[in-house]
């Protein structure tokens, strides 16, 4: 994860864990790959957790999605284009 993005979180669900908000993995594609945060559509996402202060936290660790109808992968290192999710 790049230390220099705020990464945001929703508040804890019912079994106390908070999970990185779309408006944050959105910002954090735009950021890293300079797309406008509009014009990404979040497709599919995996995730790893923390424990922090008693509290689990997830962040997003690889997400697919698309911009103007064309479909990306992304790790936040690198970037591949993938038109299995071209919408």
């Amino acid at each position: 994860m790049n230390d220099n993005i705020k990464t945001t979180y929703a508040k804890a669900d019912a079994d106390g864990v908070r999970h990185e908000t779309n408006a944050s993995i959105k910002r954090r594609v735009s950021k890293v790959f300079g797309f406008k945060t509009k014009s990404v559509v979040l497709l599919e996402a995996s995730f790893r957790s923390f424990q922090l202060d008693g509290i689990r936290y997830c962040y997003c660790t690889s997400v697919d999605f698309a911009v103007n109808g064309l479909g990306y992968s992304t790790d936040f290192e690198s970037l591949t284009m993938n038109e299995a999710f071209n919408i």
